[in-house]
C-alpha cells in the first residue's frame, strides 16, 4: 500500500514534515486481513475463468469425437458431415470445398472467442442419431458423455461472456 503525502498549501515547506511521526501513524492503521496478505480476489477476464478454459477444451474434444464416430461410422467426409446436418455451411472457393467455420472448431488455437455451443452440441447430437450402428459403442459412450459434460458447462454458465 502506498501513501502520498502533499501539502495543506504551497507557503508549508515539505522539510518541516516529521517523515518518521507519518510513518508511525501509519503503521497503526488497521487494515482487513484480506488486504494485508494481498488475498483481493479480483475478477477475471472471462476468457480466462478456469470453467471458460474447460467450456473451450470440451468444446474442441466433443467436436473432434463427433467428427471421427461420422467417418467411421459413414465412411463420410467432413464436407458431407457438414451439408447432411444443416448445421455449418460448404462453400465452394474456386474449385474445391471449404467447411471454414466448421474447421475452426477442432482446435482451441482456431477456435471462435465466443463458440456456438449450440451447433457444437447439435452436431453431436446429429450424429449420435445417424451412427447408432458404429462399431464401437464405447466411441459413442463418450460422444454422449462429452456432450452431457457441455450441457452441464453451459447450464452452470460457463459459455457466458462476462
Amino acid at each position: 500500500m502506498s501513501l502520498i503525502i502533499l501539502p495543506k498549501s504551497s507557503d508549508h515547506p515539505m522539510d518541516q514534515l516529521d517523515v518518521g511521526a507519518v510513518q508511525r501513524a501509519f503503521e497503526t492503521i488497521e487494515m482487513p486481513e484480506q488486504l494485508a496478505a494481498n488475498s483481493i480476489a479480483l475478477p477475471q477476464p472471462a476468457d480466462e475463468r478456469p470453467d471458460r478454459q474447460v467450456y473451450r477444451q470440451i468444446s474442441v474434444q466433443l467436436m473432434k469425437q463427433a467428427f471421427g464416430v461420422w467417418q467411421v461410422s459413414t465412411e463420410k467426409n467432413k464436407f458431407d458431415l457438414a451439408e447432411q446436418s444443416g448445421i455449418w455451411r460448404v462453400h465452394l472457393d474456386r474449385s474445391s470445398l471449404q467447411t471454414r467455420t466448421l474447421d475452426k472448431y477442432f482446435s482451441l488455437e482456431t477456435l471462435p472467442t465466443n463458440p456456438r455451443w449450440r451447433d457444437v452440441i447439435a452436431t453431436a447430437e446429429f450424429v449420435l442419431e445417424q451412427c447408432v450402428d458404429h462399431p464401437n459403442s464405447n466411441e459413442l459412450a463418450k460422444l454422449d458423455e462429452l456432450r452431457e459434460t457441455l450441457v452441464q458447462l453451459v447450464r452452470d454458465g460457463a459459455a457466458k461472456w462476462t
